[in-house]
């Protein structure tokens, strides 16, 4: 084991009864936040943290590097997390979509600030890490908070302007869609996990969810 990398990491996280919610789609730390642990022996001293965000399109380039395999050719969205770790101290910003459209759920994440842009509710969100690490207050809409929330909205569309995936864009603004009925109960949708798409595919002919 001298000579192997452990990386120890996950999916996505569950409402566990955090904020009275349980699922996994949303944005919040309960839901998007996973462990992300590195065994690398000869390259990183253990008990070591770095709070660099960092994400799991990170893998795959740590993985090659720790291997001695070159990427270059290769259209990585991701970072060495050894390299990450070196450059302590440095920021960055990771990026998370769930869905499109009007259920559109789109999220910029550095050290300090959090920025989510629900389609669905039509607003931003902005949470201080640092302040305020239970996400309890969106300061979206506090006038103290509009340059960041501007910079983070620049930054996020930035980003998807680049990779050419604009769909979601109106200009400099978010686009926006018809908002989706949501039921007065709010415990209404409380069992539900899966998405219409998925209720739609069992519909046809033969099909089943058994391996």
């Amino acid at each position: 084991l001298d000579d192997t990398v452990i990386v120890f990491t996950s999916d996505h996280g569950e409402f566990l009864g955090d904020y009275n919610c349980f699922g996994k789609r949303a944005m919040l730390d309960a839901a998007s936040r996973i462990p992300m642990l590195v065994r690398w022996p000869g390259r990183r001293r253990g008990g070591r943290v770095c709070d660099t965000p960092v994400s799991l399109v990170d893998v795959m380039p740590t993985l090659l590097g720790a291997a001695g395999i070159g990427a270059e050719g290769l259209d990585l969205d991701g970072e060495d997390l050894g390299a990450i770790a070196d450059g302590a101290g440095a920021d960055r910003t990771v990026y998370s979509q769930h869905s499109r459209g009007a259920d559109g759920l789109h999220m910029a994440v550095n050290r300090r600030w959090k920025y989510i842009w629900s389609a669905a509710d039509r607003r931003e969100f902005l949470f201080d890490r640092a302040g305020d690490p239970d996400e309890t207050r969106s300061r979206g809409q506090l006038p103290l908070c509009r340059d960041v929330v501007r910079a983070m909205r620049a930054n996020l569309m930035d980003r998807y302007r680049t990779r050419g995936h604009t769909e979601d864009l109106d200009g400099e603004r978010w686009r926006l869609y018809d908002q989706p009925a949501v039921p007065a109960d709010p415990d209404a949708w409380l069992l539900r996990q899966d998405h219409p798409w998925a209720e739609a595919k069992r519909a046809i002919p033969g099909y089943t969810d058994e391996a």
